[in-house]
């Protein structure tokens, strides 16, 4: 399975992510999510920190 995400953020553009293939789609999915996270640091729109 590949998941893509997609975002939209009113006010800018569509943040729009694919996934990596996976076994299942949760996996999939879960993929797509912490790619679409990362964007979203890269674009300086949030920070990820670890714990």
């Amino acid at each position: 399975f590949i998941s893509k995400a997609i975002l939209h953020v009113p006010d800018s553009d569509n943040i729009e992510v694919e996934g990596e293939e996976k076994a299942d789609k949760k996996s999939s999915m879960d993929s797509a999510a912490l790619i679409l996270l990362y964007k979203l640091e890269e674009l300086a729109k949030c920070i990820i920190e670890e714990c």
